[in-house]
């Protein structure tokens, strides 16, 4: 992801319009959009791998703190495409 986000933003002072492949779906993305799209979906993979049956409380208010502060950096980075 870093190799990604320093190549677009070298790219990103050109005057290329950028696309990157999906290759699941042979779909065009921004830079990013791709970026994004893939933040989201990493972020649903943590979410959807948590096993609330061993969570102390402690644990279970960190998450939902990270949870929070994750999903508040998915919704500044919608709202700045």
């Amino acid at each position: 992801m870093q190799n990604l986000d320093k190549y677009l933003n070298l790219l990103k002072n050109t005057n290329f319009q950028i696309e990157i492949l999906n290759s699941t779906n042979s779909t065009a993305h921004s830079g990013k959009e791709f970026t994004l799209n893939l933040n989201v979906k990493n972020f649903l993979i943590k979410l959807s791998t948590i096993n609330i049956d061993s969570l102390s409380i402690k644990e279970a208010y960190s998450i939902i703190e990270n949870i929070t502060i994750e999903s508040q950096q998915l919704i500044k980075e919608f709202n700045n495409e």
